[in-house]
């Protein structure tokens, strides 16, 4: 998933405010900092989603032909083998 760099922050910063507001957490440190590795995490997850979905084009690819012979929705190939996959590492999506 494409998300930029802006985006991202924002998201790490409304995460931790929304915790602080739930009284989920209370930040005895630098606020910056927790949002920096939230942020990380966040990005962590992308770059796994992002190799997910390599992977799961390189299947597709090897099977191209057969693919549009038989007339098969590509996007919906696409999410079944993306699913299996996760769920067989046990990736939350």
């Amino acid at each position: 998933m494409q998300l930029s760099r802006d985006m991202i922050r924002y998201l790490a910063e409304h995460v931790v405010a929304r915790l602080e507001d739930k009284k989920m957490i209370e930040i005895d440190s630098s606020r910056d900092l927790v949002i920096d590795h939230v942020e990380a995490g966040i990005n962590h997850s992308l770059a796994i989603e992002d190799e997910l979905e390599n992977e799961v084009k390189e299947i597709l690819d090897s099977h191209g032909k057969m693919l549009d012979k038989e007339g098969v929705d590509y996007r919906k190939l696409f999410l079944m083998v993306k699913n299996k996959l996760a769920r067989e590492r046990d990736i939350t999506l």
